[in-house]
């Protein structure tokens, strides 16, 4: 009874592998995919620029987030400011030079908006202002410590280049396998 109990478990446990090997390859294959089709787009709609390029459109791309971000304008103004913002960051990811270039034009030439800071004359509604945002940032570091305390993190942060973590996961699988067929 006990030796059929034992084969029985392992027809379980080679079967759940087999699962978890098949499972793993179709998500290595589709990850492998989406980052060539990922890889492909950005590379067709993105500029080349030199090192200078490069940091001049760091620099403007943050000299007009500042005058955008949705976090900065007064709360009518907020939804023109994420349509702004969306376009700057489309732009950045492009390495578009020119588009943000314009942008930061139109934004410093007072067709944009002007920051919530700039308009703000009442302290209380200053005040108000800040204590928002000090509570936006309360929520975001009490968001981050939950990802933080995620195991899946965890174990994605220690690796800088996430093909070692699924090359060593695959080794793992792999060892699993043979000691599984093995011990039939």
């Amino acid at each position: 009874d006990s030796l059929k109990d034992m084969e029985e478990n392992n027809d379980t446990s080679t079967q759940e592998y087999s699962e978890l090997l098949k499972e793993y390859m179709d998500f290595k294959q589709g990850s492998k995919e989406f980052n060539e089709e990922n890889e492909e787009i950005l590379s067709s709609e993105r500029e080349e620029l030199d090192k200078d390029g490069k940091k001049e459109l760091k620099k403007l791309f943050r000299k007009a987030s500042k005058l955008c971000h949705p976090d900065l304008v007064s709360d009518d103004l907020r939804e023109k400011a994420t349509e702004i913002m969306k376009k700057l960051n489309d732009a950045y990811s492009k390495r578009d030079l020119n588009t943000i270039r314009d942008i930061l034009s139109s934004l410093e030439s007072g067709h944009g908006f002007k920051v919530s800071s700039d308009t703000m004359k009442d302290k209380g509604l200053l005040k108000s202002k800040i204590t928002e945002v000090k509570e936006m940032l309360k929520q975001r570091n009490v968001e981050l410590k939950e990802i933080k305390k995620d195991e899946v993190v965890n174990i994605m942060s220690q690796y800088k280049d996430i093909q070692v973590y699924f090359n060593e996961l695959k080794k793992q699988l792999e060892e699993e396998y043979e000691n599984l067929k093995n011990s039939l």
